[in-house]
């Protein structure tokens, strides 16, 4: 194997490849007659290498060492012109109920089984329940708030298809869906902010923070047409749960800072 290094300081920093010939490469297999390796960002171009499963350190040692010896030490990481801000508006969404006359349809007590085979009672009409989350976290909410529907009365309202004569709010809907079919209720917060990112971006231009007084977790909520995706993000320490950003790879960045900028708009 004989290594063809470019002897070219004026495109290093564009152009920082190292050009394999393959003459010695039998016993791994034969892929082409030439590969290119890039050092700057230890990846192959095209994805193309010589070797059936993963280069071996060493060689990429090597390989590094081989174009130092022509070219000089490696650059340290150039820093990006990061974007310092982003064009965001926000607005508080309105998370209560219409409360324009009577449920026709609505029946006032509904005996349900619970998950243990408890027996519960739900009234759709005053957005009640008689099982331990709806009297420990939600029986306090007002009345005809969405935070005040646990799993049970959420499975109720859908299986008596009330959810359209409950409300035309297409999230609250979603909110309803996903609590029907799920192990948890409605997700608790303080307020809703929808976010609406003003400038070009690559991805959905919306999103919405459920946002809960003095706790540092936001849950991040991304709608789509008949229920809703859900990730948390800490605002003390700038990070997604699991490490996770599910926001396009382009734009994760832009989106961090319109949730930070929300946030601030909040408090």
């Amino acid at each position: 194997m004989t290594i063809d290094v470019p002897k070219d300081k004026q495109n290093f920093i564009i152009d920082v490849k190292a050009k394999i010939t393959d003459r010695e490469l039998t016993d791994y297999g034969d892929k082409g007659s030439s590969y290119q390796y890039d050092v700057k960002s230890k990846k192959w171009v095209d994805s193309l290498h010589p070797f059936n499963e993963r280069t071996p350190s060493l060689f990429i040692t090597l390989m590094i060492s081989a174009w130092q010896e022509v070219n000089g030490e490696l650059p340290k990481k150039i820093k990006r012109n990061l974007p310092q801000n982003v064009e965001i508006t926000t607005e508080q969404i309105n998370h209560v109920l219409y409360d324009e006359g009577d449920l026709k349809n609505a029946p006032d007590y509904i005996m349900v089984t619970g998950s243990e085979n408890n027996k519960y009672i739900v009234n759709i009409t005053q957005l009640s329940c008689t099982c331990m989350d709806f009297k420990k976290r939600r029986e306090n909410f007002p009345e005809r708030d969405i935070r005040r529907i646990c799993k049970h009365i959420a499975k109720q309202i859908v299986k008596n298809k009330l959810n359209t004569e409950l409300t035309e709010n297409k999230m609250i809907r979603a909110f309803i869906r996903k609590a029907s079919v799920s192990y948890k209720g409605v997700p608790l917060f303080d307020k809703i902010i929808h976010v609406n990112i003003t400038e070009p971006i690559k991805g959905p231009g919306e999103f919405f923070i459920l946002y809960r007084e003095n706790v540092s977790w936001l849950d991040i909520i991304n709608f789509t047409e008949r229920t809703y995706i859900r990730n948390g993000y800490n605002i003390k320490e700038n990070r997604w749960a699991y490490g996770k950003n599910h926001f396009p790879q382009r734009s994760k960045i832009k989106y961090n800072l319109a949730i930070q900028q929300a946030y601030k708009d909040l408090n």
